[in-house]
C-alpha cells in the first residue's frame, strides 16, 4: 500500500511538472505582447523604478523618459486590462528580484472591480497570470478570480486543451512599425485619423460629471488597496499611486462619466486619509496641454500624450523623492532616443547635422541620427524647430538565407531580397494648438524601420518633401548587432 501511495506521488509530481513545463507552449501570444516584457524583465534584475497597473500603465508611463530625466532604471510591468488583485501578484513577484527604490501605481474605475468578473475582463488577465511563477500566491489568485473549480485553469496547457496544435506553432505577435515599444511600455507613435474616427465618437463638449454619494470603495477595495501599500512598507519601497488621463470628450452615457468621476474622487480621498500621494492626470489636462492628437483612442495615450505625462511625473519625482545615490554616475541608454536625442546622438549608427539651407527650409529637419533599438528595428530621428509634413523612402538589401521564415508584416515588403517601405508623416499642427513631439525644446520625428538581420547591404534613406527628394542616409554594408 505505502509502494502504490508512493508511485501515485511520483506519478502525480511528474504530471504536474510535465504540464508546468509545457505551458510556455501553450501561452496566447497573438493577443498582445506581455511575452515581450515578460522575457524582458526576466533578463533584469536590476529595475530601481517601476510601474504597475493596467494598460493605462503601459501606454502612459514611458521608461524612456525616467530614465534620461531621473538616471534610473525603469521598467513598466502593466498588462491589458489588468484587474488589481493581478496586480497585486505581479507586485509581489517583482520585488523579489527587482531592487525597486520606487513604485508607481496606476489605478482607476475599472482595475477595482471585484469578483466575479465578465467573460471579456476575465480572458484579459490571463495575459498576466500567466507569466507568473507557479507559486501558492498564483494558486491563490486563482482561487479569488475565478473560484475553486477553476484552479486548473492556472495551468495553459489544460485550459487551451483544445487548441493545442494551433498554439504550438504559433508565432508570437510581432512589434510593428507604428508601433513605439520599450521595457513593457507600448502605444502607437502617431496619431492615426482614420483608426481614431471608426473607434471614437466625439462630443462637442466634454462632460461636466457629478459626485455620486451613493459610490463608495468597498471594503474589498480598501482592504487591495491596503495589501498593496503593506506590500511595498515591509520591503520599505516608497509608493505613488496615479490614474492615466482618459479623453475628455468621448461620447459616453452621463451616467458612466459620473461612476468614472466619482471613482477617482473617492481613490484620491482615501488615499490621502492614508496618507499617500495620488495624481489623477483628468485633472491636469490643461497643465500638460493635452490634445485629442496625444490619444492612440478614448482610452490611451499616444507617444506624444505619454511624453507629456511622463515628462510631469519625471520632474514630480525627481523633486518629491530623495534617490541616495542620486549622484552616482550618468548611465548610457544607447537605445533609448531620449537619451540620443539629449546627448547629441552619442553611440549611434550614424548621425549627421543638414548642409542643405533650401532642404531644412522646406523640411525643418535641421539633424539626423540612426540607431538599433532592443527589438530587431532601426529607428531614424529627425530632429528641428518645427518639421513639416514629409515622405521617407526606405530600401536596404538582406542576404538570402535571412529573409526566410519572416513575419506577414515585414514580409510583405520583401520583394527578391530588397526591403522597400514609405511612410507619409503629417505635420498636425497645422490648423490645430497641437505643438508635434517636442524634448528638451525642439521637435523631432521618428521613422520605424524593420530590421530582424544581423548584416543589411546598400541601405537608402531620403526624405521628399514636394517635388524635392534627398538622400538623408547611404551606407553599403551594415553589420548589426
Amino acid at each position: 500500500m505505502i509502494k502504490f501511495i508512493l508511485k501515485s506521488l511520483v506519478f502525480i509530481i511528474v504530471i504536474f511538472l510535465l504540464i508546468n513545463t509545457s505551458d510556455s507552449l501553450f501561452i496566447n501570444k497573438q493577443r498582445g505582447f506581455e511575452w515581450l516584457s515578460a522575457t524582458e524583465v526576466k533578463e533584469r534584475n536590476k529595475v530601481e523604478l517601476a510601474f504597475f497597473g493596467s494598460s493605462h500603465s503601459y501606454c502612459t508611463y514611458d521608461p524612456r523618459v525616467f530614465e534620461d530625466k531621473l538616471n534610473l532604471n525603469t521598467f513598466n510591468f502593466g498588462g491589458a486590462s489588468q484587474n488589481l488583485y493581478v496586480t497585486e501578484s505581479v507586485i509581489k513577484q517583482a520585488i523579489k528580484t527587482a531592487k525597486i527604490k520606487l513604485a508607481v501605481v496606476d489605478v482607476f474605475s475599472v482595475s477595482l472591480y471585484e469578483p466575479p468578473l465578465t467573460m471579456d475582463n476575465a480572458s484579459h488577465q490571463f495575459r498576466s497570470i500567466d507569466y507568473l511563477d507557479l507559486t501558492k500566491d498564483k494558486i491563490s489568485l486563482m482561487n479569488t478570480l475565478f473560484g475553486r473549480d477553476s484552479i486548473l485553469h492556472v495551468f495553459p496547457t489544460i485550459r487551451d486543451h483544445a487548441v493545442w496544435y494551433d498554439r504550438v506553432f504559433q508565432q508570437p505577435n510581432v512589434l510593428k512599425e507604428k508601433d513605439s515599444y520599450y521595457n513593457g511600455f507600448i502605444t502607437n507613435t502617431y496619431f492615426d485619423k482614420n483608426f481614431w474616427r471608426k473607434n471614437v465618437k466625439v462630443r462637442k463638449d466634454k462632460i461636466s460629471p457629478k459626485l455620486v454619494p451613493n459610490i463608495q470603495l468597498s471594503n474589498s477595495q480598501k482592504k487591495l488597496i491596503d495589501n498593496i501599500i503593506k506590500l511595498f512598507e515591509e520591503q520599505k519601497i516608497p509608493v505613488l499611486f496615479v490614474s492615466a488621463p482618459v479623453f475628455n470628450k468621448a461620447q459616453i452615457t452621463e451616467e458612466n462619466a459620473n461612476k468614472y468621476y466619482t471613482y477617482q474622487v473617492r481613490l484620491a480621498e482615501y488615499l490621502k486619509g492614508k496618507g499617500y500621494n495620488f495624481i489623477d492626470y483628468n485633472n491636469l489636462w490643461d497643465e500638460l496641454n493635452l490634445h485629442v492628437f496625444d490619444f492612440r483612442e478614448k482610452s490611451h495615450l499616444n507617444f506624444s500624450g505619454a511624453l507629456k505625462v511622463s515628462s510631469h511625473l519625471a520632474d514630480y519625482i525627481s523633486k518629491h523623492y530623495n534617490f541616495k545615490d542620486g549622484g552616482q554616475k550618468l548611465r548610457e541608454y544607447p537605445e533609448n532616443v531620449y537619451y540620443l536625442l539629449k546627448t547629441n546622438y552619442s553611440n549611434t549608427l550614424f548621425n549627421a547635422k543638414i548642409k542643405d539651407k533650401k532642404f531644412t527650409k522646406l523640411t525643418g529637419i535641421e539633424d539626423i541620427a540612426l540607431y538599433k533599438d532592443k527589438y530587431g528595428r532601426l529607428e531614424l530621428i529627425m530632429r528641428g524647430e518645427e518639421i513639416k509634413k514629409i515622405k521617407i523612402k526606405v530600401t536596404y538589401e538582406m542576404p538570402t538565407y535571412q529573409a526566410r521564415n519572416l513575419p506577414t508584416s515585414i514580409a510583405k515588403k520583401i520583394k527578391n531580397g530588397k526591403y522597400n517601405n514609405q511612410k507619409e508623416l503629417s505635420n498636425l499642427k497645422e490648423g490645430s494648438t497641437f505643438t508635434g513631439l517636442r524634448y528638451n525644446d525642439k521637435e523631432f520625428k521618428i521613422f520605424t524601420i524593420d530590421c530582424p538581420f544581423s548584416e543589411i547591404n546598400d541601405l537608402r534613406i531620403n526624405v521628399v518633401k514636394n517635388s524635392y527628394s534627398k538622400e538623408l542616409i547611404s551606407i553599403d554594408n551594415l553589420k548589426l548587432n
